[in-house]
């Protein structure tokens, strides 16, 4: 009787209990941050050489840092400019639009 109570006792023991196995809920909205931090940190160290570079000696000249209407900022009469102008027959509104918004927030430097 007694070896009988003892393996029964040893099987007990050898039998880890239970544990409440339910680990604690992620929180999606910290581990889309978490990415989100994770790609502009990446793309700034990518990209961050770039920022020294000058312009490319093909057409900027004429389209960006000698042109007098970027110049002279984002105003009215600059965006009809932007919708009328037609540069060596090309009609690209939207490229002088984004032109002006850069020269207008950052200046005219090419990094």
């Amino acid at each position: 009787m007694k070896a009988k109570k003892a393996r029964r006792i040893n099987a007990e023991r050898a039998i880890p209990p239970a544990r409440n196995s339910k680990q604690p809920p992620v929180n999606p909205t910290l581990t889309v941050y978490g990415v989100c931090i994770s790609l502009v940190v990446v793309t700034v160290i990518v990209y961050s050489k770039t920022f020294g570079f000058g312009f490319v000696a093909y057409d900027d000249d004429q389209y960006v840092y000698e042109n007098p209407m970027l110049k002279s900022g984002l105003t009215a009469s600059t965006l009809k400019w932007a919708f009328t102008t037609y540069h060596s027959a090309n009609w690209h509104s939207l490229t002088w639009i984004s032109y002006l918004l850069d020269s207008h927030f950052f200046g005219i430097h090419a990094g």
